[in-house]
């Protein structure tokens, strides 16, 4: 880590010195990509930084300098706040203290010579938002049926305080390949799954972190869905509705399309990969890797490769595709993957859990692959050890 930002409120006491302070330094305003670069020098990019060491967050603030910049309208500290947050709390450190904030990484970046204001990326409709708020959360089944809830931070952790329930009581003890979309177009993130006999049912969300507890309702009229395995949710057609993917045990990945009011359109199940080569591949999700605003879907090999292929936004995937995310084989002890963006960043991530239970996560580089300095730990411990599946 390297030196960090200055106390502010010398600054805000003496109005006038720091007036001619002020008046003396160059840059007030940076883009994105050299904030990106200033959280890479001065915490490995991990936005969510609290090591111990008295500040927080992928531009280490002093508690001082974020509560005097204006910071808790957003967090009590800057770990706890979304990346484009502590920009923006960045922002006004600059203008009014200079680069010399950061003393050691504003010259390694060249903060000074930036002088263009950031632009922050549109804002996406998250699929794991359960609550509403902005954020994506993570959900999960106990070994007992009961249906939790993490809330997410923003910033790529999770609120220690939560662990709700989803639903009122231990219910989904036969509910298998749980997934999360919005079904029924009403904004709000619901819940799918499959029973042991092939019914796919469907519960709506209320958009506070709980299901509708008169939900459980059919998305398919029969029990067609007994030979499909790792049930993928998302838009793969491009017609604003959400879909259900899923691998048959021939290898087959077929796509059935969503009419937009919690059921499936039963002409549908069609073939999103040509042939029957994704019959070694498990841990599928679904998300827009390349943020070209079309869902894509990742995977991992047994040897623990994991593999992303294109979507084409037409309810099928790139054949050419099938591209390296990780360097190496080292997701072969991650299990139970779930993709959105947890860090609010506007870049997709993969988020999964080890054979002890911590949960981590993979930050997105927004083209295909993750950040090879990622792999943060979500949760403090190792306390999703009895958390089986996530809800992807």
């Amino acid at each position: 880590m390297r030196r960090r930002i200055r106390h502010p409120l010398a600054c805000l006491s003496l109005a006038a010195m720091c007036t001619a302070l002020l008046t003396a330094q160059d840059a007030s305003a940076a883009s994105i990509e050299t904030w990106e670069k200033m959280a890479q020098c001065e915490a490995s990019g991990n936005w969510a930084a609290n090591t111990g060491n008295g500040h927080y967050g992928g531009l280490q603030f002093a508690a001082s300098t974020w509560v005097g910049f204006g910071g808790t309208v957003y967090a009590s500290r800057a770990d706890l706040a979304t990346k484009y947050q502590q920009i923006e709390i960045a922002e006004k450190v600059l203008k009014g203290q200079g680069p010399g904030a950061w003393p050691d990484c504003s010259v390694i970046v060249g903060l000074a010579k930036d002088t263009s204001s950031p632009v922050y990326p549109t804002v996406k409709r998250l699929r794991l938002d359960f609550n509403g708020d902005g954020k994506a959360d993570v959900a999960g089944k106990l070994s007992d049926g009961n249906l939790l809830l993490w809330t997410g931070n923003g910033n790529g952790t999770l609120n220690t305080q939560s662990g709700y329930s989803l639903w009122p009581n231990n219910g989904f003890g036969q509910v298998s390949d749980l997934v999360a979309a919005d079904f029924n177009g009403d904004g709000k993130t619901d819940v799918a799954g499959k029973l042991s006999d092939g019914t796919l049912l469907w519960w709506k969300g209320l958009g506070n972190g709980t299901l509708d507890p008169a939900s459980g309702w059919s998305m398919w009229p029969d029990t067609g869905f007994s030979a499909v395995s790792g049930l993928l949710a998302g838009d793969f057609n491009g017609d604003g509705k959400a879909d259900i993917a899923g691998k048959l045990s021939d290898g087959n990945l077929l796509l059935w399309t969503g009419n937009g009011d919690g059921t499936l359109n039963t002409q549908s199940g069609y073939s999103l990969w040509p042939n029957n080569g994704f019959g070694q591949v498990s841990e599928l999700v679904a998300a827009d890797f390349n943020g070209d605003g079309k869902t894509d879907v990742a995977g991992k090999l047994s040897d623990g490769t994991l593999l992303w292929w294109k979507g084409l936004g037409n309810g099928t995937l790139d054949p050419a595709s099938g591209w390296s995310m990780w360097p190496d084989n080292g997701f072969s002890q991650v299990h139970n993957l779930v993709a959105d963006d947890f860090n609010g960043d506007g870049k997709a991530d993969i988020a999964g859990k080890l054979s002890d239970g911590n949960l981590l996560l993979w930050t997105g580089n927004g083209d295909g692959t993750l950040n090879t300095n990622s792999g943060h730990g979500m949760w403090p411990d190792n306390g999703f050890n009895a958390v089986n599946p996530l809800i992807g």
